[in-house]
């Protein structure tokens, strides 16, 4: 008969064979460094094998010689798990590795819980190192030692390592062996080498492994009992639904049912056909670059619906014979569906009277242009930058882009209330300013002298030079009211042609300040003539409007002005255009979309370019037409300026950012620069020098170098040359308007 072995684990212990230290130092593995850790492969090492209790307990009894023997019981066997209760010779089996299996049985089918060992107690008189506890080591760095041992003596610093700088670390790398196994102990101020049992918990925990090796069955007990029992385990109710069917699946299952029945589903897997997409390619050329010969299917290079060439009755000027009659005009038209040709010959004088040459001249333009500037919008995408030298860019030094403005020079005083708008005559010799205490004064700008002084009794809010150097007249926009003055600080013959050329639209005969008032003038349209007092003051017409006007801009030829008055009632008269020498008024945009903050003129083709609050919108003077739209991405537009060349225009918010767009480029800003720290009131460009400037409630005027090239295929140059700080902030407005000078590099504000 076969005797079983008992589970006491020490009778195991007994029974099988420890390996010798020969043997352990022989299985030793070398330490791998810590940066490998990822290509490292653990052993078996600290594993529990899984083995069969009852099979290993098994002794086999021999009859011829009727004694016992035990396998695994000679010496200088040794055992490996092969299997499930299965071992091999000549591989190591370690007892200990495997306690926690033989632990979970007792011999009569209990759980064997261990014996706790915490009654061992460590020997503390025989540990050394720092007992400072949990204190930072650097509150000892003024100390000649670095803490106290269990005895309460000092630990001299002298007495312990100090920490490598990177050169010995590097050095250290180099000649010692073990530096992988290398830390630092703070606490102890000390190298420490890692024992091989430290350094495979590093490894499990840079792996995000468990940091102990165990097998599942390791602190594994049953939480029900492997013997039958007439009482359960859990006292848990099954679910109703485990037994009753669900209603609303039966309710499913019955419409898949009909579904079925009646044809309109089917359980048979529809095949996809896709249609092969390479079918309709042909080849054109070989690899050698020659075309392919007529043994290889090439397919139809041109299609059959390929335009007929015009014949004579296409022509812009046809032969007569080609010509319709009246009852052939008559016929086409009437019967459509008759017709031999889709288009009736027609004569034109010349190839510009066609109706859609214009148009398609211009859309072929158009498509040219984007091809042409087609580079500029590729190297306009967003590319990650990564050096220095991308994130800056190439910026000449402002030294280089001189001249423009950097200190201050003149102050012109004597308004007693804020100034609002200033405006310099063409000669570049005057300048007009108004302000909050109702008058105006004219200013030499080489000296800062006033010349003029006038009082309106209202408000102004903007005035505006004439461009053209040969009418001598500003526009004053005082509240709702537009005041035409003649100034009379030019010459005395600019100044009397000035008012016989507004003599001959007024049919006054005489001299302004002596001829007597007259209600002629007086019209629905607004226009009036000046009293006696007014006329004296130099003011030549007037143009009553519905609302007060915030922004007034002349034409270039000085015969037209724009008004613009956002708190107009009716939608309508918020911009109005006036025209001086016939003395009309018009309304070009009969229902404007959004607040219309300013209006200008362009400055080389026939359009007028209108900014609301957040677009601003090109359009022709000759059909009244919207031609394109920008989009600033802006809150607030405050006001906006035009380039000299008229490709380029700018804009300035009062959210504190400037817009630059390129209008032949795209219909999104070309830049956006955010610099000011308030509001942005005013920008403008020089008419001759690549500047461009803008005046903020902060206080200061930014001043900007504005390079435009002539070749289309450049991007406009814009470096930031200096910050203009001669301004006091008052109740939170700080610059209110500027003008660039229009011969000098000179700025007034």
């Amino acid at each position: 008969m076969a005797k079983k072995r008992g589970n006491n684990f020490k009778e195991r212990e007994e029974e099988i064979r420890r390996p010798s230290k020969e043997e352990e130092e022989e299985e030793e593995e070398e330490f791998e460094p810590v940066e490998d850790l990822g290509d490292l492969s653990f052993d078996s090492e600290g594993e529990e094998e899984e083995e069969s209790e009852e099979e290993n307990g098994d002794v086999e009894e021999e009859d011829s010689e009727g004694e016992e023997e035990e396998e695994g019981e000679e010496e200088g066997d040794l055992y490996t798990e092969q299997g499930e209760g299965e071992y091999e010779e000549g591989v190591e089996f370690d007892p200990e590795a495997n306690e926690g299996f033989y632990q979970r049985y007792n011999a009569d089918g209990s759980t064997f819980f261990p014996e706790d060992s915490s009654e061992e107690e460590e020997d503390w008189d025989k540990v050394g190192g720092n007992r400072v506890g949990n204190i930072p080591m650097e509150y000892y760095k003024d100390y000649d030692h670095i803490g106290y041992d269990i005895t309460g003596k000092r630990i001299l610093r002298s007495d312990v390592g100090t920490q490598k700088d990177q050169i010995d670390k590097f050095l250290d790398k180099e000649d010692n062996p073990d530096y992988n196994q290398m830390v630092w102990d703070n606490v102890n101020q000390k190298e420490v080498k890692l024992s091989k049992e430290e350094f495979n918990l590093v490894k499990m925990l840079v792996k995000g492994k468990t940091p102990i090796a165990m097998n599942n069955d390791d602190y594994f007990l049953d939480s029900v009992p492997s013997k039958e029992s007439i009482h359960p385990v859990t006292n848990i109710q099954p679910r109703k639904a485990a037994f009753i069917p669900s209603k609303h699946e039966t309710a499913r299952i019955k419409k898949l049912v009909k579904l079925l029945e009646s044809g309109k589903i089917s359980l048979e897997e529809k095949k996809d056909e896709k249609e092969d997409p390479f079918k309709d390619l042909y080849l054109l050329w070989g690899d050698d670059g020659k075309a392919v010969g007529g043994n290889v299917r090439r397919g139809k290079i041109l299609s059959k619906d390929r335009a007929k060439v015009p014949r004579h009755q296409g022509s812009y000027n046809p032969p007569p014979e080609f010509l319709f009659t009246e009852s052939e005009k008559r016929e086409w038209i009437e019967n459509p569906m008759e017709r031999r040709m889709p288009y009736m010959p027609t004569k034109f004088s010349s190839l510009k009277d066609v109706p859609a040459y214009r148009r398609g001249f211009k859309e072929t333009f158009g498509r040219m242009l984007q091809l042409y500037q087609g580079n500029r919008l590729m190297r306009r995408k967003k590319k990650i930058r990564t050096t220095l030298e991308e994130l800056l860019p190439q910026l000449p030094k402002p030294e280089e882009l001189r001249p423009f403005p950097t200190v201050q020079n003149i102050v012109y005083e004597g308004h007693t209330g804020r100034i609002r708008s200033i405006s310099v005559d063409p000669t570049g010799q005057w300048i007009v300013s108004g302000s909050d205490d109702s008058t105006i004064r004219i200013w030499e700008v080489a000296t800062g002298r006033c010349v003029k002084f006038h009082n309106f009794e209202k408000q102004i809010f903007v005035v505006a030079w004439c461009p053209n150097p040969d009418r001598h007249l500003v526009a004053i926009a005082a509240e709702e009211f537009i005041y035409f003055m003649n100034p009379g600080v030019g010459s005395e013959e600019l100044t009397a042609r000035t008012d016989n050329e507004i003599k001959r639209w007024w049919k006054v005969k005489g001299d302004f300040e002596t001829s007597e008032d007259t209600d002629l003038v007086k019209s629905s349209s607004g226009w009036h003539f000046p009293k006696m007092i007014e006329r004296k003051k130099g003011v030549r017409s007037i143009i009553k409007t519905a609302a007060a006007i915030q922004h007034l801009s002349w034409h270039s030829k000085g015969d037209y002005i724009i008004s613009t008055s956002p708190k107009s009632k009716k939608r309508s008269e918020v911009l109005t255009v006036h025209q001086l020498s016939q003395k009309r008024t018009q309304k070009p945009l009969k229902a404007p979309k959004g607040l219309i903050q300013c209006a200008q003129f362009h400055p080389t083709r026939p359009e007028l370019v209108v900014a609301t609050q957040q677009f601003v919108k090109i359009y022709s003077l000759e059909t009244m037409k919207s031609e394109s739209k920008l989009s600033s991405r802006l809150k607030w537009i405050s006001s906006i300026d035009i380039h000299p060349k008229g490709e380029n225009i700018i804009v300035s918010s009062y959210d504190r950012a400037v817009c630059w767009f390129d209008v032949e480029l795209s219909k999104k800003p070309f830049k956006t620069m955010k610099y000011h720290r308030e509001a942005c009131r005013r920008v403008q460009f020089h008419k001759r020098y690549p500047l461009f400037a803008s005046c903020s409630d902060d206080g200061t005027i930014q001043i900007f170098h504005g390079m435009v090239y002539d070749e289309l295929d450049k991007d406009a140059l814009i470096v930031p040359l200096k910050i203009l700080r001669g301004h006091a902030v008052d109740d939170d407005l700080g610059v209110m308007d500027l003008v660039w000078h229009p011969i000098q590099p000179w700025i007034l504000s």
